[in-house]
């Protein structure tokens, strides 16, 4: 294990005991900031091997976190909360690109009590991959009730310093489960939107069986680009690509920045989230002149 990854450990976790779990978080934000956001530092570091410089910054991640940092929007909380977007985002392209809603709780017990169908995903709301997919009734009950209970009274975010999310209610999030002719879950496929032009295209494959990610160009020609995971074998545009494209554009024009989250499944075209910030800014590049390039777009 590298040396600044062990120092990394160490004071997390003594942060951790000391600071998180003794400070709201507007005290916890501030002491950090009065110290230069030492974790913050040190966590891009570790994995994109520069240390940031957030007054002047001039790569896409060193401006992805010098905004979630210093910049308050009101629409964040709002559009990183995957119960509140499904508004802003029928407002704008239509409830019909929306995965069907089958319940939302605010609490454990009224889960439990909820008769579901044998296929769905539950997704906690203000939150990142704490979900639990169910197919055929199939579910270790007594994990997943211990899971969600840990995600909604967590200080979730604290050390990362990721403010919105400090706002969202936190809600259980039934939705119905999206499977592709393959009886996987499908693609997914992410537009990184600048000013409202698509640059990119991101497809994440199998993301819960040995993830790996591959880039394209909007007129799909394959990037010579590693982002954070392997890259994966070349697939096909998707059928609806122009469609993808155009529903990006729209739903990140209000933005200088946004990454617009996307699914196909036989001819239909469905949301899946905004994304202000992907990876949290720490993802590395191969090349690291992608990550300049990028930054030079905002």
């Amino acid at each position: 294990m590298k040396f600044s990854k062990v120092i990394l450990i160490i004071v997390r976790n003594f942060d951790y005991y000391l600071f998180v779990k003794t400070m709201n978080f507007e005290q916890y934000f501030n002491f950090h900031k009065k110290m230069n956001f030492p974790l913050i530092r040190l966590s891009f570091y570790n994995e994109n091997r520069y240390w940031p410089d957030f007054k002047n910054p001039k790569t896409f991640n060193e401006k992805l976190i010098a905004d979630k940092l210093f910049n308050r929007k009101d629409i964040t909380p709002i559009i990183t909360d995957k119960y509140t977007v499904r508004s802003y985002v029928a407002s704008k392209i239509g409830e019909r690109y929306l995965i069907p809603l089958i319940a939302a709780f605010e609490t454990v017990e009224e889960y439990l009590n909820c008769k579901l169908p044998k296929n769905y995903i539950l997704k906690m709301s203000h939150s990142s991959g704490q979900n639990v997919i169910v197919k055929d009734g199939k579910i270790n009950r007594s994990k997943v009730i211990k899971n969600i209970k840990c995600w909604i009274s967590e200080k979730y975010r604290y050390q990362p310093l990721v403010w919105f999310t400090q706002l969202h209610k936190r809600r259980i999030l039934i939705e119905e489960l999206l499977i592709d002719e393959s009886g996987k879950v499908p693609k997914d496929y992410k537009l990184f939107v600048f000013k409202g032009v698509v640059v990119f295209i991101q497809v994440d494959l199998d993301r819960f069986e040995g993830h790996t990610r591959t880039l394209y160009s909007p007129s799909w020609e394959l990037l010579d680009v590693k982002y954070k995971y392997t890259k994966g074998y070349d697939v096909e545009a998707p059928k609806n690509l122009n469609e993808m494209i155009e529903l990006a554009k729209v739903l990140g024009s209000d933005f200088e920045f946004m990454r617009v989250d996307l699914y196909e499944v036989g001819d239909k075209i469905y949301f899946g989230e905004l994304t202000p910030y992907p990876s949290a800014g720490y993802a590395l590049f191969t090349p690291s002149s992608y990550d300049t390039f990028l930054g030079g777009k905002l």
